[in-house]
């Protein structure tokens, strides 16, 4: 709405249109909306604004979706053309036209013509009015246009001039009192009108509450006051492309509160929380989203604060909403751990301040030794070996693993050996997901030190023991003492009774 005479922020003007929409369809935007009454003056209306039959607004919308490049259902309403254009009230009854009407709102084409229509024709004035007046509160511009599509601001009832012949012609200086005294009169003609219009002073009520409650600039979550509901009017009952974050849309601090109760109609932020809630398996993505977080959400929510070790209350305000987040971006976008060949790439990390002596978990035994990741034993190499997974990039060394844990054979030290640098150290900032300041050890990238004394069990050959034989050996290495030491005896003795 680049071109409107006055500019509001887009939130602010979806705002506007949702609020009018509640009082047309109770429904921020519910483009299948058909209504007809025997006491309505206007006839058939349809649309989230209500574009009514008698006075050619109908028509206007239904000739426009018609003529729109790609529209559904643009030859069934062809026929309906004439009846629309002389206001037909038999088209009241007409339950075939009911019918296509709610089946083309499933029309994206349709749903853009009608944003297209209202804004062109209503809220576009309703702006221009009020620049006029000096307003500068978005409410202010919500009442104007809620008169403009119910058709009372200067024409036919002209409230505007009623209320200037109370308080004096509007201006900013005396914006608020103005609207005020405006709502005022605005119900009392209402009233005065009959049954039909006198029901539709809810929607002033409405707006009358929220100029009591100070809401100025209709800032979200807004609670609109329905008859005998609220609704809560929030970021998720807007158009997804009006927020940098299609999901999460608000910063916690503008989430609200969410809690079990009785609700009417569905609303947006509900509708989020419980999607949130499909997506990690507390409630059923079906049957379990449907705009009403009532008490089988509540429980489920219990359950998930349970999990999180936080009060089970069953209430999704800033702090569990952020909880909530939290679960659900791990789970749709978990942490990706970094790839062999990207280990290999990086230098060892330096981190002086670790507060605890590192255990000497391996040592670099010779020419081509590997360094062993984790606490592992060190393996060297010969020309014929190849490096064994994932040992092939350089590392420093961890600190000592608990018992158990595959921890070297060798003996800790109170101070850990020196590790050979073959590129300089990465910053903190640069660390991979499989590391992290607690157990990373200090890597040096001075002159190479020199090779410590091995403290790996090798065999003759120069190959090294793993730890799996090594516990074996030291498992079984008594039993074989005790057979030998029996076979022993018994050669003794049999030579013995051969020298006899």
């Amino acid at each position: 709405m680049s071109d409107d005479p006055i500019h509001f922020s887009d939130i602010q003007l979806a705002t506007i249109d949702a609020i009018v929409s509640l009082f047309e369809s109770n429904s921020p935007a519910r483009y299948d909306a058909v209504a007809h009454s025997a006491g309505d003056a206007g006839g058939l209306s349809y649309g989230k604004h209500q574009a009514a039959l008698v006075g050619g607004q109908l028509y206007a919308l239904i000739k426009m979706y018609c003529d729109a490049p790609g529209a559904k259902y643009a030859d069934n309403f062809r026929t309906y053309l004439p009846a629309l254009q002389a206001g037909d009230r038999a088209l009241d009854n007409d339950t075939t036209l009911y019918a296509l009407l709610k089946k083309a709102a499933t029309d994206p084409v349709m749903q853009d013509v009608q944003d297209r229509y209202f804004r062109d024709n209503y809220m576009r004035p309703a702006l221009q009015e009020v620049q006029a007046c000096g307003f500068m509160n978005a409410l202010s511009c919500a009442v104007v246009y809620d008169s403009f599509i119910q058709g009372s601001w200067s024409h036919g009832a002209n409230i505007k001039g009623r209320t200037i012949a109370k308080v004096g012609a509007p201006s900013a200086a005396n914006e608020r009192d103005w609207i005020s005294a405006y709502l005022a009169t605005r119900r009392a003609w209402l009233v005065s009108r009959g049954a039909d219009l006198a029901r539709s002073v809810y929607r002033i009520d409405a707006l009358t509450a929220l100029v009591t409650a100070g809401t100025w600039d209709l800032a979200l979550p807004l609670p609109v006051a329905m008859t005998n509901y609220v609704f809560t009017l929030s970021a998720w009952d807007l158009n997804a492309h009006l927020f940098a974050d299609p999901i999460f849309r608000v910063d916690p601090d503008h989430f609200g509160v969410v809690k079990a109760r009785l609700a009417v109609a569905p609303e947006g932020r509900d509708r989020h929380v419980q999607s949130l809630m499909a997506t990690l398996g507390l409630i059923d993505p079906v049957k379990g989203v449907d705009g009403r977080f009532g008490v089988t959400s509540a429980n489920a929510f219990k359950a998930f604060q349970l999990s999180c070790g936080v009060a089970q209350t069953g209430i999704v305000d800033q702090d569990a909403y952020l909880l909530l987040c939290d679960a659900y971006r791990r789970r749709v976008d978990p942490p990706k751990a970094a790839s062999v060949d990207a280990l290999r790439e990086l230098p060892p990390a330096q981190h002086p301040d670790v507060d605890r002596p590192l255990a000497a978990a391996s040592t670099v035994t010779g020419a081509g030794a590997v360094v062993a990741l984790a606490g592992a034993t060190a393996l060297p190499t010969s020309g014929a070996s190849t490096p064994p997974e994932p040992q092939a990039a350089p590392a420093a060394p961890s600190q000592a693993p608990a018992a158990g844990a595959g921890a070297s054979s060798a003996p800790a030290t109170s101070s850990p050996p020196p590790a050979t640098a073959q590129t300089p150290a990465k910053s903190p900032e640069a660390m991979t997901a499989r590391e992290s300041p607690k157990t990373q050890a200090p890597a040096t990238t001075a002159t190479p030190a020199k090779p410590a004394p091995a403290q790996t069990t090798a065999t003759s050959a120069g190959a090294t023991l793993s730890p799996e034989w090594l516990s074996l050996g030291r498992e079984f290495l008594p039993w074989v003492a005790i057979v030998l030491i029996a076979l022993t005896a018994m050669l003794i003795l049999t030579g013995r009774r051969r020298a006899y």
